[in-house]
């Protein structure tokens, strides 16, 4: 994962949602192979959203787990 953080991601992607079709993508200076790897940008802003969506199904996981020993009882 690359060093920026969630804000500096979304302010990134909320920039380049602007400029369909532009070349905005040279010279962000957050990647130099993007060519190779892809779009930095976006390639962490999909990290981000993977990671956000495991924290949901694993909180969501916990309040099953708590509803399950609720209802026994426990």
């Amino acid at each position: 994962m690359t060093t920026m953080d969630f804000l500096t991601t979304l302010r990134a992607v909320k920039r380049m949602k602007v400029e369909t079709g532009s070349m905005v993508c040279l010279g962000c200076r957050f990647e130099h192979n993007c060519s190779v790897h892809g779009c930095a940008i976006l390639c962490n802003a999909a990290e981000h959203m993977e990671a956000a969506l495991a924290n949901i199904d694993h909180l969501n996981a916990l309040l099953d787990q708590r509803d399950t020993q609720e209802g026994e009882g426990k």
